[in-house]
């Protein structure tokens, strides 16, 4: 059995705890990144079934409500296979982004990752830990447009790009932390000018 800490396995595991987040009673990234998952891998199986089934998935490309936000969401819902084009805000949606698939969770003991990692000071030796399970993504040289087509993708399907945190960006501009996303159920204001500005702020920012 491979070691799922190598640096070289093709899996990369992710480590969360609960925290304190401004002023709430609890915020914990290992289950928001869990939600945005589960979330994501239905949108994706909705989409494959639609290029298998020669079928488009129609939506608003540049929502700007919380109302179109939902009803693009919806659009990847079973209910929403009979759609057609109509005079309005609705187009096919045919993205090209590639989003790093998630393989479940598991979990690891303090001891496993201290034995296994330059970074130990966050970890106890006696305590469990949660880990995500995704592809390896290997550093490179980030590229803007990348990072903003993922940006933009997110904030399509109805997600809150909550802030831009270029570390958590590798490869050409793959996330590898979705926790910097928020879903749309949360209850958190879907539309703000920051959350719309973070692709200009990744130009803006040298990749």
């Amino acid at each position: 059995m491979s070691n799922p800490m190598d640096p070289q396995n093709p899996l990369r595991n992710k480590q969360c705890q609960v925290q304190h987040y401004k002023g709430a009673p609890r915020y914990w990234p290992f289950e928001r990144e869990c939600t945005n998952m589960a979330l994501l891998e239905k949108i994706d199986a909705s989409l494959r079934l639609a290029r298998e089934s020669e079928r488009d998935i129609l939506l608003n490309s540049k929502p700007t409500t919380l109302k179109e936000a939902y009803q693009n969401l919806m659009s990847f819902s079973t209910a929403a296979f009979d759609q057609t084009p109509g005079a309005g805000k609705l187009k096919p949606f045919k993205p090209k982004t590639r989003i790093n698939p998630c393989h479940g969770w598991t979990q690891l003991s303090g001891t496993t990752i201290v034995a296994h990692t330059q970074e130990t000071k966050a970890f106890h030796n006696e305590e469990q830990y949660f880990a995500i399970v995704y592809d390896f993504v290997p550093e490179g040289q980030l590229e803007a447009k990348n990072i903003i087509d993922q940006l933009n993708f997110f904030h399509i399907v109805g997600f809150l790009n909550v802030h831009l945190k270029l570390e958590n960006w590798l490869s050409t501009g793959v996330l590898v932390d979705f926790s910097d996303i928020v879903p749309i159920h949360t209850g958190l204001e879907w539309w703000r000018e920051s959350s719309m500005n973070v692709g200009t702020k990744a130009q803006e920012q040298q990749v």
